[in-house]
């Protein structure tokens, strides 16, 4: 080849390689991200690239931005879709759903929190929970890409995505073999408000012959906190037989933190006085100064100094540390109700109060923990 045929080759190929460029952009067939003045020009067609390389997050070569939970928020309610007529429900869907991974791979919460605001009707949201489920079963996905796969899906606010997660949950138990770690979903659910339909779907599985299933349920509905769950837990907890309730494990009614709605479902526990009465009174204390004064309103006019003091067993564990709950104690001290006496003693004691100082002012510093007594 003479030297003048070389060149002419190297110009022709120029030419092509422009003309393919400019009808690339022609044909619309790259796309920026929504809402942010340093856009990056990326290709929405093609798979995203794999999570990981040699455990170092990686960009999935779509819509990127400054800000990625904005950028998801635009993708999910259409704002994207207003702009560029090219951008479907799918395609959309498919965008968020790449940077909920990204942020999953960089543990970044933001992106995941905005699901929970958005609620489950958007311009993508079915395209993009359909995706998401196909994602998260997927079998050599990495675990903190898969947990973050079922929050979203917990976090929606729906009964179907829900329950999806929970037979996820339960596949997993029932299988050791599988990548998944059934750990995963069942924590996606606790942090997540779960529909009455969903509570039911889980309390199912209180009776469940497989241990960690069961567990599960009651973990997942103590941290629900609603009447529902309440009273799922309260059930299956005369059911068993067992007046401890999981309490020694971290769980059933004695650890769930309620809502303020089901403080009157509580009250009705402890006023019926049984064995299980005292799991009740710590519930209703977990909630506060709020809790505590109705738990001090109901024994203080009790004649009941046995029964006061078995409601009150171990109490003093969901009693606050802060300088006013610690004064009212100072109060109680002194109360002619015995039961109350003695969690007041029980709460200065284990607070390192000591009793020959009651009546001198307690102050409390930024470092109040140090118990400094003037």
């Amino acid at each position: 080849m003479n030297r003048r045929t070389t060149i002419l080759v190297l110009i022709l190929t120029v030419l092509l390689f422009a003309a393919y460029s400019f009808s690339r952009e022609q044909n619309g067939l790259l796309h920026t991200v929504a809402g942010s003045a340093d856009r990056r020009i990326v290709p929405i067609s093609g798979e995203p690239e794999s999570d990981l390389i040699d455990g170092q997050p990686l960009h999935y070569g779509e819509a990127v931005s400054t800000d990625p939970a904005a950028s998801f928020v635009e993708l999910m309610d259409g704002t994207v879709s207003k702009e560029d007529p090219d951008m479907t429900r799918g395609a959309a869907a498919r965008l968020a759903l790449n940077l909920l991974k990204e942020a999953a791979a960089r543990n970044d919460r933001q992106v995941l929190d905005k699901i929970g605001q958005m609620g489950a009707k958007c311009f993508a949201c079915d395209a993009f929970y359909n995706k998401t489920y196909n994602a998260m079963t997927a079998p050599e996905l990495p675990a903190n890409v898969r947990w973050f796969l079922a929050n979203a899906l917990a976090q929606s606010g729906t009964s179907h995505n829900q329950s999806l997660v929970v037979d996820q949950m339960k596949a997993a138990a029932n299988n050791p073999n599988a990548n998944e770690s059934p750990s995963t979903f069942a924590q996606a659910l606790q942090e997540a408000p779960l529909t009455g339909e969903t509570v039911d779907q889980v309390s199912v599985d209180l009776a469940s012959e497989n241990p960690y299933v069961r567990e599960a349920a009651v973990s997942i509905l103590t941290k629900q906190g609603t009447v529902e769950a309440a009273q799922k837990l309260y059930d299956h907890t005369v059911e068993r037989g067992d007046p401890d309730g999981y309490y020694r494990d971290g769980m059933g009614i004695a650890a769930m933190h309620p809502q303020a709605e089901t403080l009157p479902y509580l009250e009705q526990l402890i006023e019926q006085r049984d064995q299980y009465s005292h799991l009740a009174v710590k519930a209703l204390l977990n909630y506060g100064r709020e809790g505590l004064d109705k738990v001090i309103e109901m024994i203080a006019t009790s004649k009941d100094i046995p029964g006061d003091s078995k409601l009150l067993h171990n109490a003093s564990d969901h009693i606050a540390n802060d300088p006013n709950t610690l004064a009212l104690m100072n109060s109680l001290s002194s109360s002619p109700n015995k039961a109350l006496r003695n969690l007041a003693d029980t709460v200065l004691r284990e607070k390192g109060i000591d009793r020959d100082n009651l009546n001198k002012q307690i102050e409390y510093n930024d470092n109040w923990a140090d118990n400094i007594i003037r």
